[in-house]
């Protein structure tokens, strides 16, 4: 089979949810744009090469996270997203999460 990756680069709205008490915070986020897939050459079962390609689709996703306050600044970010890759052959759907630190100046 062949390796198989996303790049997605789409816009949209996120809307924080905040508390008096708590300097924590808790998000839902959506967006729209479009999603690079690139394949790998691959073999398949009767040895036929197949080449790599790329191709670009129009996707949608939505989530929710939530920032972690560390410092005044520095926040680690966590969140998963659910989404949806619109294409002729069909529509492809993933779930990725993912996490990483915010530095805010």
């Amino acid at each position: 089979m062949p390796t198989t990756g996303y790049l997605e680069n789409t816009v949209g709205p996120r809307f924080y949810f905040v508390s008096k008490n708590v300097r924590s915070t808790f998000f839902v986020e959506a967006s729209l744009g479009m999603y690079t897939r690139f394949r790998s050459s691959y073999n398949d079962s009767n040895n036929v090469l197949y080449d790599s390609d790329t191709e670009v689709k129009l996707g949608a996703n939505g989530g929710v996270g939530g920032e972690l306050v560390i410092t005044d600044n520095i926040y680690i970010t966590l969140k998963a997203k659910y989404h949806t890759v619109f294409g002729v052959g069909g529509v492809i759907t993933y779930i990725t999460g993912s996490s990483g630190l915010t530095f805010r100046f």
